[in-house]
């Protein structure tokens, strides 16, 4: 994974993030790319991320 990937996996949580805080902006850009596969796999790799740091957290 490339620096720029992780830019844009950072600025997606962060998105995440802001869409919790009803920002309509975030809300729509997620809501225009609903059929993208990247962003899909994106996302996916996010929760798998967050899922795992949260497994690390409790066996420590």
């Amino acid at each position: 994974m490339n620096a720029k990937n992780l830019m844009d996996i950072y600025e997606i949580r962060m998105l995440l993030v802001e869409t919790c805080h009803s920002n309509n902006q975030a809300t729509q850009f997620f809501e225009e790319r609903l059929h993208d596969k990247n962003m899909l796999e994106t996302l996916v790799s996010i929760a798998i991320d967050n899922t795992s740091d949260s497994f690390r957290g409790r066996n420590r």
